[in-house]
């Protein structure tokens, strides 16, 4: 049950082993109720594929469970491609799809099957073969930069080399796990207005393998930060409680906070980008991470349980 109160919205259930629970899925009731009524479908189109599970990098609030397991072959991937076409663009992920030798022919392959896009830490990316493959006639490339310190810096350094190209990255995306970390993120993103379409901002969650984050910053949260600069409220997008955009100077931010096991709202999760959980299921990304976390505690593997 979801309860409206003036002190936030909260989510009561009732487990059978072990009574109710309550937690807050919101702050600002107003907040959470202009979302609802605004019918939002999705929070934005595509399914991710993962065509690896290493990774290079060992980020603090990654999501992941990484592991060094043998990399799928290109046949395997054009197969779960073919499924899910009709959830198109294919979202190369992993672990760090730069990691295969192959990429490009990775990328090749599936882009022969549905609009492909691009999601990496940026450490090891050959843009001279990846932009003609992800290249957009209006100057864009569908690359999705992920931006941690762990990086080094080489993620910015391919920022960079797409600005000397005279291109735009698809998007950039940042994790905060505390408020006054946006304004360093809307300083970066005035300066690179030009080669960024949109910039991610996603607030440390519960979810699945992060390291879970002392305290729990939510939408309104981020919203009542920024709001001294006058961003302007873009409703034409597919804004829902735990994803909102907002334009401030050219830059369109992308201000997300997902669920995680104690307060997920049902009413919000079955939509767009869609993800194979571990356990084969294919559910809204924040889903199968749920499921997966999940798979790991036992819950749904033959596990005590809560």
């Amino acid at each position: 049950m979801i309860d409206v109160q003036s002190e936030g919205v909260f989510i009561h259930k009732k487990c059978p082993t072990h009574g109710m629970t309550k937690a807050m899925i919101e702050r600002d009731p107003s907040y959470y109720m202009q979302c609802k009524t605004a019918g939002a479908t999705n929070i934005y189109n595509g399914y991710f594929l993962d065509v690896t599970e290493r990774c290079n990098l060992k980020c603090k609030y990654c999501y992941y469970g990484v592991n060094t397991e043998q990399d799928p072959s290109i046949e395997s991937l054009k197969a779960e491609a073919m499924i899910n076409a009709h959830l198109a663009p294919i979202i190369i992920s992993g672990g760090e799809p730069s990691l295969r030798k192959d990429l490009p022919e990775v990328i090749s392959e599936l882009k022969k099957i549905a609009p492909v896009e691009l999601l990496t830490n940026g450490t090891g990316i050959d843009l001279d073969e990846i932009i003609p493959l992800l290249a957009n006639d209006n100057g864009t490339v569908n690359i999705n930069l992920s931006i941690h310190t762990e990086s080094q810096g080489k993620d910015l350094d391919l920022l960079e080399s797409i600005s000397e190209r005279g291109l735009k990255l698809e998007s950039v995306l940042v994790v905060i796990d505390s408020i006054d970390q946006i304004d360093n993120i809307l300083a970066f993103g005035a300066r690179h207005v030009k080669n960024i379409e949109s910039i991610r901002i996603k607030a440390a969650t519960r979810l699945w393998a992060e390291t879970k984050p002392e305290n729990k910053i939510f939408v309104s949260d981020m919203l009542n930060h920024i709001k001294k600069y006058n961003p302007t409220t873009l409703w034409w997008r597919n804004n829902k409680t735990s994803f909102f955009n907002v334009e401030l100077d050219g830059m369109v931010y992308m201000l997300v906070s997902w669920y995680d096991i104690e307060n997920v709202d049902l009413l919000d999760i079955n939509c767009p980008p869609f993800y194979r959980a571990k356990n084969g299921q294919i559910e809204n990304i924040v889903t199968s991470c749920l499921i997966n976390e999940g798979m790991a505690k036992g819950w749904l593997n033959g596990g005590s349980g809560w």
